[in-house]
This record gives structure tokens, C-alpha cells and sequence, in this order.
């Protein structure tokens, strides 16, 4: 067998080939692999919906049928949950470096203690996106409810400063935030106070509600004002040197064309494998639906699932499946509301409250 980096770059070029071509029975494996290792958490988030109080675990059978991508994968992703509340977090490091590949945690930043910091630095992590919601601790701690955000910046500064001690740049700290209109107009304070606690980048991403209370929190029902802010927090970021990922504005539609010559092409079907903690294995993280369970099916099976296969020979093509057409990651169209409240009924019952107030920004 080749050496692992050599594996690696030649699996790349594999997964570019193949996307090219379409082709559906892939030699490739991915190299992006997505783990939801629990959905246990500390945090009872206002706009998630996870059972955090399960205590189900992603099995050892679907870790060993994950570890044959390994060798070939650059990167594998572990979140939850809460994935320092992972009881296999060190076994999970252990087989990354094992494979060479270069581990991506995403947190809530809370259970940054020492310990865990000087574990990143000796498994080698490359990233850490920490999910911060707020630029005052009023709004974090409404929102992140069980957190405190100044015992976030805390730990975010002391890990900087070990970096600093240790003279390494990984790894990589970056915020995530989901804009919603109670915390929209803080997000250019967020950049500013990323610039001086260390975090490189953050990325921005639009509510998806599921009740009514966050509905009424959908920046589709404040449009302007979302633009305006996604602008002051870019401009900011060009100050401080933190890279600000904003999506689409709502006054640049269409987002991306949706026919065969699209200069946009999806490589997600050849490039990632997102597995749940009950071991089914996601298609992609735009709305495609399952493809198999690594609990029961092999790597294989599950990676050249007969539904896997029907998207890599559509995708990019004029005979995609609805799922790549209205793909709610590669090609949203921020202003439909079905991008932002997938329910149609409370879609509804959201648009008629907006329209019922004096000056309603969407009627």
C-alpha cells in the first residue's frame, strides 16, 4: 500500500475524476468524514432540536466500518451533542492519528478546560468551530441557555495563549453563528471581539425554524435589515482580520442557476460521508436523505448505496433529483420561505402574524 499522504492525494484526484464523469459505483472514498458522535449536551439551545437528553453513543461497529475510509480521508469532523461529553473522544483522536487525518471538533466552547485544550494540541487538530451566537453575554446566554459567555471568552483566550506558548498555529479557532433577529445587529461585535481573542473566521448561518417562537426570529421577515448587518460585519472582519462567511443576501437572487450548465458543481455525493449517532450514513447535508446504516451495512454498501449512486449520476445534470434542485446548502434561495421555515403550516401561521402588524418589513 502506497504511504498514507500519497493514499490520500491519489483519492483526491479520484474524487475530482468522478465527479466529472458522474459516475455513480465510486472507487473514491471521501474525504470529508462527518461524525454526530452523541447527541448528549450541556446546553439547551433555544433553536435546537436534538434529544440531549439521550444517551446513545455512536457505536464501536460503526466506527470500525468508518475507519476503512480513514486512511484515504484529510479530514474528520466530530460534533453532537456536546462532543466533550464524547466518553471515546480520546479513542476517536487516537484513530485519526492513526490514519493521519487532521481532526475538525465543533463545540459550544464550554468544556475548553485545560486538559481538553492540551489534548487539541497534541492530537494534532486543525480546527475548532465553536458555536457563539451572540456578541454580549445577555444575548449569548439567552440563546445558548446553560452557557455562560464570559467563561467562553475565558477559555477561548487561554487557548490562544497556550498556542502562543507552544508557538503553533493549530489549531484554527472559528466561531459559528446562527443569525437570527434577536442577535443580527451584534454580529459585527462578534467579529470585533474575535479579532482580539484569536478566533480566524466565522461563519454565518441562516435560522431554520421549527417553532413558532423561532419563526418569528427568521430573518426572512427582515430582510433589509439582515443585508445590512451581513455588510457591517464583512467590513468589519476586513478590520480585524477575521475571514466573515455571510450567506447569500436576500438582494442578490438569483443565488446559483439550477440547469445542466451551472458553473457551480456539487462534489458533496463523491467528496463527504456524514454519519449520524445511530449509524445511518446522511447523502449530504443539503437535504438528501439516508443511504444506509454502517450498525448493519458495510462501508461499501453504504458508500455505493443504490440512492447514493442515483445522486452522483443526476447531480449537475438536467435530470437532477428535486432534492439537488432545491438543495438547501449549495443553492439556497434565501428568499423563499421554505429555505427558513420548512413547515409549510407555520410558514403560514408566521407570514399572517407578520402581516397582521403596522408596518409589517414583510407582509
Amino acid at each position: 500500500m502506497p504511504a498514507l499522504p500519497q493514499l490520500k492525494e491519489k483519492n483526491r484526484a479520484q474524487i475530482s475524476h468522478e465527479m466529472l464523469h458522474n459516475v455513480g459505483q465510486a472507487e473514491s472514498f471521501p474525504s470529508l468524514v462527518t461524525i454526530t458522535a452523541l447527541e448528549r449536551c450541556n446546553y439547551r439551545c433555544v433553536m435546537c432540536n436534538q434529544a440531549h437528553k439521550s444517551s446513545a453513543q455512536i457505536s464501536a461497529a460503526a466506527l470500525e466500518q468508518i475507519g476503512r475510509a480513514l486512511p484515504y480521508a484529510d479530514n474528520v469532523c466530530i460534533t453532537g451533542g456536546e462532543p466533550f461529553l464524547y466518553d471515546h473522544i480520546d479513542h476517536f483522536f487516537h484513530l485519526c492519528h492513526q490514519s493521519q487525518c487532521s481532526p475538525i471538533v465543533q463545540t459550544n466552547g464550554s468544556l475548553l478546560l485545560e486538559r481538553q485544550r492540551r489534548m487539541l494540541l497534541k492530537n494534532g487538530v486543525g480546527i475548532v468551530k465553536i458555536s457563539c451566537d451572540g456578541g454580549r453575554a445577555e444575548t449569548y446566554n439567552r440563546i445558548r441557555q446553560g452557557g455562560d459567555f464570559n467563561a467562553l471568552i475565558k477559555n477561548i483566550r487561554l487557548l490562544t495563549e497556550l498556542k502562543a506558548a507552544r508557538m503553533v498555529r493549530r489549531p484554527v479557532l472559528e466561531f459559528n453563528f446562527v443569525a437570527m433577529r434577536s442577535n443580527i445587529e451584534e454580529l459585527a461585535t462578534l467579529v470585533h471581539l474575535a479579532g482580539g481573542i484569536g478566533v480566524a473566521a466565522i461563519t454565518v448561518f441562516l435560522l431554520r425554524a421549527d417553532t413558532e417562537d423561532m419563526a418569528r426570529e427568521s430573518l426572512y421577515f427582515f430582510p433589509e435589515l439582515a443585508d445590512q448587518e451581513f455588510q457591517r460585519a464583512v467590513a468589519a472582519g476586513d478590520r480585524h482580520g477575521v475571514a466573515v462567511r455571510i450567506p447569500p443576501l436576500f438582494a442578490e437572487k438569483p443565488v446559483f442557476a439550477q440547469s445542466a450548465g451551472q458553473t457551480h458543481r456539487c462534489i458533496v455525493p463523491w467528496q463527504a460521508l456524514t454519519v449520524n449517532v445511530d449509524g445511518s450514513a446522511a447523502i449530504c447535508c443539503g437535504g438528501a436523505g439516508l443511504a444506509g446504516n454502517l450498525n448493519t451495512d458495510s462501508f461499501e454498501e453504504v458508500w455505493n448505496h443504490p440512492l447514493r449512486r442515483k445522486v452522483r449520476e443526476t447531480v449537475n445534470t438536467e435530470n437532477e433529483l428535486p432534492c439537488c434542485r432545491n438543495c438547501r446548502q449549495g443553492r439556497p434561495v434565501v428568499d423563499q420561505v421554505a429555505m427558513h421555515i420548512p413547515d409549510p403550516e407555520l410558514a403560514r401561521m408566521t407570514k399572517a402574524h407578520f402581516a397582521s402588524l403596522v408596518g409589517s418589513p414583510q407582509a
